[in-house]
């Protein structure tokens, strides 16, 4: 009997994860959660009770959350009841019926969860709420994280962001229920962390005149007529010999509100200076912390003084941060000045360091024992796996193509934070491939080892700020893509069921208005079905789509950007002739999201097919890197061996990055052909030797499409790709229809 009560209860409970309340889009995606026929009327005030240890912080919490109702603590008869339960810990029980809600939680943390489901449950707009006029629907939930580190980066160094962004920022994570908040303070454009000791850093390394990456920001918002990439007027000042200067910094005080502020949210603030390289900021300041006596990019590790200046400003930040992790940086150090410096060849002989190269690793290990001295752990980018460092440190994987970094820093005994900059770096154009990888990122982690898993302390996204300069476009770039990182930092990568792209979809519709009514923008799904060159044969239909209900299409035919009053795509438009179009999708308060410029080209015929070799699959050459500028020259350097694949897509882990593909791909029909090469950094494809795709050169994670009018059968193909010094890279190749390959 005991074993069937045990029977039924897991089927139940199973039922309860199968079964998702259907009117209920709650993101992340709750480990159970059950509709029930109860619901819970809530007027202009939300009345609460809660123990003394939390009763103070989550009204405040809530208070801002759930603005603009009075929230109202009371001694009982209340609408929310709150209650801990230790073997909770920081997840947390939900129930909402005719008589209240209920909610239990192990920790202050565990708290934050359930209100933000709560808030999550209530109708997005709040303003116009009078007394039973919004019901919260009936529903019993049990959740509870699957990891532990569920993180966004903030880039504050390249562009500034204000204190009160930054709490726009941390209400935002804590609605998704993301609880590490990893500041980037410091970097080559930007000194924003106040240094009392040295105060210059702030005085001289926190302002800077217009540099390349402000020039384009200006340029962006004059092209597309888009005043979300202005330089904001308030981190502008002008000096009195007439130079304008962008920039701005945090004081300790207003840092130390910070924390506070994220505590309440159940965040943890984990700040970063990032030495020993990106240093040209404070090497500006400071110059003789370089090896040459002026800015450089690198710090000089042969100077007693360096190590002992960084670690004061540690020791600052350790008075004002109290979590347990510091950054440290030690990611893309430019190590060729050391080189030729005198006092970095002296201490690689003092130190039996094999080469000055290693002079990183010795730097970081110093500063490991200087963070455990103080009581705090290392933890830094997936460069300083290869420094020797002991147990206990922690290291963020970025470069997800070195699928070596886990189990090496597992075998070391450090944990890990997966931050793949090829699916979490929310800098790189948001569009609907992107959200699909952050979705399958949780199959990756789900095939780690199980000593891998555990030693895995979660998933953060990224958003570096070179083109992101004001809370608009920061929002822009965060959403919807922070939607599918709460969901698979949240829910465990082993469950068997998981958010489909149609269900995130439709989950991320409803949760538009919530971003809208919180003052918060966003990315309306990627427009489709259009390119930058539209090739036919006779005639072709224009048809952009969007996924989701929540936009709206406007197009002009003039080159102009459409506006709100720009004619709305309703149907699709046949083309026979010449024609250019612009299109641009629209949130519900007519503010723009993206714009495609689209040409319409016709073209005499298919390219005819060619008679060849039919073995499958293409041939690869590999090349020795050489810290190559563009596809051109990667045949130039040493090929160091070659194989067949199936298809081009990124080989395993080598250190040599520069790859052509050779072969001929198979078309089974006349038709127009769309490729896509999403790289970093530069490759082209070329088919019947005409170029099609060419997303040549250095650069980021980019993407860009071609088109071919191909003829059934064979045609020749060639593609190129390379990676720039660092030996880390990303590649993406696509083409719709499908074809196959052959050599």
């Amino acid at each position: 009997m005991k074993n069937l009560r045990a029977i039924v209860a897991a089927f139940a409970f199973l039922i309860m994860i199968i079964v998702p309340a259907k009117g209920v889009n709650l993101l992340p995606t709750p480990v159970s959660c059950r509709e029930t026929k109860g619901v819970f009327p809530i007027g202009t005030v939300l009345t609460y009770e809660a123990p003394d240890s939390v009763a103070g912080r989550i009204e405040r919490v809530m208070s801002r959350m759930f603005s603009p109702l009075k929230i109202q603590r009371i001694a009982r008869n209340a609408d929310l009841r709150i209650e801990m339960d230790d073997k909770l810990a920081d997840g947390y029980n939900l129930s909402v019926g005719k008589k209240g809600i209920k909610l239990a939680a192990g920790t202050y943390a565990g708290v934050v969860n359930g209100v933000a489901t709560l808030r999550q449950l209530l109708p997005a707009d709040l303003t116009e709420q009078t007394n039973g006029g919004a019901k919260i629907p009936g529903v019993e939930i049990k959740d509870r994280p699957a990891h532990g580190w569920r993180g966004l980066m903030l880039d504050c160094a390249r562009h500034f962001f204000t204190v009160d962004e930054l709490h726009r920022v941390l209400d935002l994570m804590a609605l998704y229920k993301l609880n590490t908040f990893h500041w980037h303070l410091v970097d080559d454009q930007g000194w924003r962390a106040e240094i009392l000791r040295y105060p210059e850093l702030t005085q001289k390394g926190a302002w800077r005149k217009y540099d390349g990456i402000d020039r384009r920001c200006l340029e962006l918002a004059a092209r597309d007529n888009n005043p979300d990439m202005l330089l904001p007027a308030d981190r502008l000042r002008v000096t009195e010999q007439g130079d304008t200067l962008y920039g701005g910094y945090y004081t300790q005080q207003e840092m130390r509100d910070m924390v506070k502020y994220a505590a309440d949210r159940g965040i943890t603030i984990v700040p970063e200076i990032d030495v020993p390289g990106h240093s040209r900021t404070l090497t500006a300041v400071m110059p003789e912390l370089s090896c040459e006596g002026r800015s450089s990019a690198s710090v000089c590790p042969g100077n007693d003084s360096t190590l002992t200046v960084i670690q004061n400003i540690f020791s600052e930040l350790f008075d004002i941060f109290p979590s347990k992790y510091v950054h440290i940086g030690g990611d893309e150090v430019d190590k060729r000045v050391w080189r030729q410096c005198h006092r970095c060849k002296a201490r690689a002989v003092a130190e039996n360091l094999p080469s000055t190269d290693r002079l990183q690793a010795w730097f970081i290990r110093q500063m490991e024992s200087y963070f455990k001295a103080n009581g705090r752990t290392l933890i830094g980018w997936d460069e300083i796996i290869a420094d020797g460092l002991g147990e206990g440190n922690a290291i963020m994987w970025w470069r997800g193509d070195h699928t070596d970094v886990i189990p090496r820093a597992t075998a070391a005994g450090m944990s890990t934070v997966c931050t793949d900059f090829d699916c979490l770096y929310l800098n790189f154009d948001n569009n609907d491939r992107f959200v699909d990888k952050i979705l399958n990122l949780s199959d990756r982690l789900g095939r780690l080892a199980p000593q891998e898993r555990r030693a895995l302390l979660g998933v953060q996204a990224n958003l570096w700020s070179e083109y992101v300069p004001t809370f608009r476009s920061a929002c822009h770039q965060i959403f919807p893509r922070l939607f599918a990182v709460a969901e698979v930092a949240w829910t465990d990568p082993t469950a068997p069921q998981r958010l489909t792209r149609k269900e995130f979809d439709t989950r991320a519709d409803a949760h538009y208005a919530l971003l809208d009514a919180m003052g918060a923008t966003y990315a309306l799904p990627e427009i489709t079905g259009v390119e930058s060159e539209n090739i036919f044969v006779g005639k072709t239909e224009v048809a952009p789509k969007m996924r989701g209900n929540h936009g709206t299409l406007r197009y002009t035919l003039d080159g102009t950007i459409p506006d709100p009053s720009s004619p709305l795509f309703t149907e699709p438009i046949e083309v026979t002739d010449t024609l250019s179009m612009t299109f641009a999708s629209f949130r519900p308060e007519n503010t723009r999201s993206e714009i495609r410029h689209a040409r319409y080209i016709p073209v005499a015929g298919y390219s005819p097919a060619t008679e060849a070799a039919n073995e499958p699959g293409l041939r690869l050459y590999r090349y020795r890197n050489g810290e190559i500028g563009c596809v051109a020259d990667i045949d130039r350097q040493p090929c160091v061996g070659d194989t067949v694949v199936a298809q081009p897509c990124m080989p395993g882990y080598a250190e040599d990055r520069c790859y052509i593909w050779r072969g001929y791909i198979d078309v089974p029909a006349d038709g127009i052909y769309t490729f896509t090469l999403s790289s970093d950094a530069g490759s082209t494809l070329d088919i019947d030797g005409k170029r099609v795709v060419n997303n040549d050169w250095v650069h980021v994670t980019q993407r860009r499409r071609g088109q071919a009018a191909l003829a059934r059968g064979l045609h020749p193909v060639e593609i190129r790709y390379f990676v720039w010094r660092d030996a880390s890279g990303s590649f993406d190749f696509e083409v719709n229809p499908p074809v196959s390959f052959r050599h």
